[in-house]
């Protein structure tokens, strides 16, 4: 599913729902069959069918903001708690002013 990320005002043209991405495949002929999660912190959907399994992340008709439990570190050095939110903490500024590992762990 397209995810709002700031920015992506326009995801609504670009939302196809878990449900929809299911009919599409069980319409092409696959029966498939849900499987559970290992982990109760699981992201993602997990799906079985003959030759295979396969996972989606619903984060948006079947959000899971409940139960994560991830932090994100971005490419440019800042920690995300929820990719919702323009939230984020520069862990690679505290480095670069010298914080030590323990106070940038805090």
């Amino acid at each position: 599913e397209w995810m709002p990320f700031s920015g992506t005002e326009d995801y609504e043209s670009k939302f196809f729902p878990l449900s929809s991405l299911l009919s599409t495949v069980r319409s092409a002929g696959f029966e498939l069959r849900p499987l559970s999660a290992s982990d109760p912190n699981d992201t993602t959907k997990w799906y079985a069918y003959e030759g295979g399994t396969f996972g989606v992340i619903s984060s948006m008709s079947q959000n899971f903001c409940s139960t994560c439990n991830r932090l994100r570190l971005t490419s440019d050095g800042s920690m995300k708690v929820c990719l919702f939110s323009d939230t984020e903490v520069s862990l690679r500024d505290a480095m670069r002013d010298g914080c030590t590992d323990d106070e940038v762990g805090r």
